[in-house]
């Protein structure tokens, strides 16, 4: 399988489910319901589980961008910057909060200021 450097196919091929659980794994279930834009917090671990419910068509692809910004960043920064960079506490432009822009769909702008921040850690390496 072949990706760009946002993990624009890999994201694609993995389940639903699989996206919610890992998501939840990597920057919790208060992020991820923030994220994603659910009415419920209790949303986030219903989509993860195999017996839950399965997200709206707009919070599906609030997951699927995350997990594509998480699958760039994971590689290239350690853990708790990732997390810190999705919350919009890492240092970011002021006023720029990447869970804010995946909720309003600026695709885009989050993916630019991912790949940036991915980039970052790559010159200071």
């Amino acid at each position: 399988m072949t990706t760009d450097a946002t993990g624009a196919t890999a994201h694609r091929t993995i389940c639903i489910r699989q996206i919610a659980d890992d998501l939840i794994d990597f920057l919790g279930q208060s992020l991820v319901f923030a994220l994603s834009g659910a009415a419920d917090r209790q949303l986030p671990a219903s989509w993860a589980d195999p017996r839950g419910t399965v997200p709206d068509p707009p919070s599906e692809e609030r997951l699927r961008l995350a997990y594509r910004i998480l699958l760039l960043l994971a590689d290239a920064q350690p853990a708790e910057s990732v997390r810190s960079w999705f919350a919009g506490t890492a240092g970011q432009v002021e006023g720029f909060c990447p869970i804010s822009a995946i909720r309003s769909g600026d695709t885009e702008l989050v993916l630019t200021a991912a790949v940036w921040f991915a980039a970052d850690s790559e010159v200071a390496a």
